[in-house]
């Protein structure tokens, strides 16, 4: 049985049964004051007892898996595999793009607090009282409770004809903003894995993230990863012709499906050892 939703649920599977599973969020590992208490707890008690439970665990980044090893004490290292998310193979289509923005960044994510919008609010809110910057900040994902206090922070910083929210979009609409962007911002605190980030180097664009383990794991070279506090440092990437190609090469969707389906099969074989 093949659990993907990062629990067993039921939390009893047919005896002798092999069993995997697929762990994908661990911030409550690493940030819990971004998890609402009621999902803390329901992941506290589900999670450990879902890794008891199931014969292997896949984690989606190295990251995730050292996170989970160094909080799931007694949790068998050799149990937890990477494998990692993956990008579509075939190349990007070229879209017909509207003229609504000039100059615009592009941040694709949702706005839980982790995604940390607040500070690149406040960096790009400096830079424009400095004269430095001229660029719309073009936001596209789920606006959550949150949206609302980051809304009066717009506000208060002067920002509303420069911030603009899609919300929920198309594929297609995504591919275009991607594009046609002057360069895609990551500025969050905590990710598991960071898909966008491998979205947005297939079209070959500037990518300015945050500093995260996980981004380097992707090979986001280091000038592409700045303190989002310090607007300065925001400035810098933008003006920079530096290159922000990965230096390493990303996992298609089929390698992806080959390393699911080896790891399935030897959970199999080891089966069939044992019963022999």
């Amino acid at each position: 049985i093949y659990y993907p939703q990062q629990s067993v649920f039921p939390i009893r599977h047919p005896a002798g049964v092999k069993s995997l599973m697929t762990l994908f969020d661990i911030q409550h590992l690493t940030h819990p004051q971004y998890v609402p208490i009621v999902e803390r707890l329901f992941r506290w008690g589900i999670y450990g007892r879902s890794l008891k439970t199931v014969d292997e665990v896949v984690c989606i980044s190295e990251y995730a898996k050292a996170t989970l090893l160094s909080h799931e004490q007694g949790l068998d290292e050799a149990r937890v595999k990477v494998v990692s998310l993956g990008y579509q193979q075939s190349q990007p289509a070229h879209a017909p793009f509207p003229n609504e923005y000039q100059k615009y960044v592009f941040y694709p994510a949702a706005t839980f607090p982790h995604k940390n919008h607040q500070q690149l609010f406040d960096a790009v809110g400096e830079l424009v009282a400095k004269g430095r910057w001229e660029y719309q900040v073009v936001l596209t994902g789920m606006q959550t409770g949150h949206w609302s206090k980051l809304v009066r922070q717009i506000r208060n910083l002067g920002l509303e004809q420069m911030v603009v929210h899609e919300g929920f979009v198309s594929m297609e609409r995504v591919q275009q903003l991607y594009e046609h962007a002057e360069a895609v911002v990551f500025p969050s605190l905590h990710e598991g894995f960071g898909l966008p980030v491998i979205e947005a180097s297939r079209w070959g664009k500037k990518i300015i993230a945050s500093r995260l383990p996980v981004y380097e794991e992707l090979g986001l070279p280091a000038h592409a990863m700045i303190d989002y506090l310090k607007a300065e440092e925001l400035a810098c990437a933008m003006s920079s012709q530096q290159t922000w190609e990965l230096t390493r090469q990303p996992s298609t969707w089929e390698d992806v499906a080959d390393q699911y389906a080896e790891i399935i099969l030897e959970i199999l074989q080891a089966d069939q050892t044992e019963s022999v």
